[in-house]
């Protein structure tokens, strides 16, 4: 679990750009609230909006290209350069447009089925012989599809589907044939990468999503606001770090690997 190990530590070790996605991200959040509130009776307006939401959508890549960046160098040669992580990333936002595109279209697709797995659990409960079918109920089976479909669509699809982005980001569209190959065969060998993808997914949705649905007791206004307040900032905190988490297993290449074969790494853009 040596791959493990060096993944967490880097999101300890890349505490700066942690920090920066995290204002970065609450920042764009102020700014999508905003945006959803410009009027657009008139005809500069809606030419306004447009322009807004393609700079909100380009910043927002571009600090999804620059962690993921950062977190490459961090891993590979020990480097912590934010200035260098941003400005040598945004000319491949375009190339992260497109397979943030790709991988969330295939993402709801999975997760489209979850929608009906209770009518599969009922479909499978009935052609199972009965010998075999007191031993699980169709909630135990519903429950169960429901826990492979989000490892599927949380876990799988994005593991398989982020050393191609990484790759990108970090080296262009020339990496398709020239090493991306090496490197997602590499990534998806590693035990460490799962354990850290499936963490990571674990806190961005359903431990983030239990925070801030958690309703505690409380007396007075001040206090349910205050706790409201807590437990959503403590939400999206958590969700936060389980996207940097994945950026860091994503991005992980360790020192030796990269040193002894340039197509593993390889030269990144910073």
């Amino acid at each position: 679990m040596q791959a493990l190990r060096a993944i967490l530590i880097g999101v300890v070790r890349g505490w700066p750009m942690v920090l920066v996605s995290g204002l970065s991200s609450v920042l764009l959040l102020g700014g999508f609230v905003l945006w959803l509130r410009i009027p657009d009776a008139k005809t500069w307006q809606i030419a306004f909006s447009a322009v807004a939401g393609f700079v909100l959508l380009f910043c927002a890549l571009w600090v999804m290209a620059a962690t993921v960046a950062y977190f490459r160098k961090l891993h590979s040669e020990g480097i912590r350069c934010l200035g260098r992580a941003f400005t040598g990333t945004w000319k491949r936002v375009p190339l992260l447009l497109l397979w943030v595109c790709a991988a969330m279209l295939l993402m709801r697709w999975v997760g489209g089925f979850a929608d009906s797995t209770k009518s599969w659990a009922d479909y499978f409960r009935s052609e199972t012989p009965l010998w075999l079918r007191g031993g699980f109920s169709a909630h135990q089976l519903d429950v169960t599809l429901g826990c492979g479909l989000f490892l599927l669509e949380w876990v799988i699809v994005p593991g398989l589907l982020l050393p191609w982005g990484v790759s990108l980001v970090t080296r262009g569209v020339s990496v398709l044939w020239n090493g991306a190959a090496a490197e997602w065969r590499q990534a998806v060998s590693r035990w460490g990468y799962w354990l850290a993808l499936l963490a990571g997914a674990l806190l961005f949705t359903l431990v983030s999503d239990a925070m801030m649905e958690w309703q505690p007791k409380m007396q007075g206004f001040a206090s349910e606001a205050a706790s409201l307040a807590m437990r959503l900032i403590t939400g999206y905190g958590l969700a936060l770090v389980g996207a940097i988490l994945a950026a860091s297993a994503a991005a992980f290449v360790p020192r030796g690997e990269a040193a002894a074969s340039p197509n593993v790494g390889g030269e990144a853009v910073l």
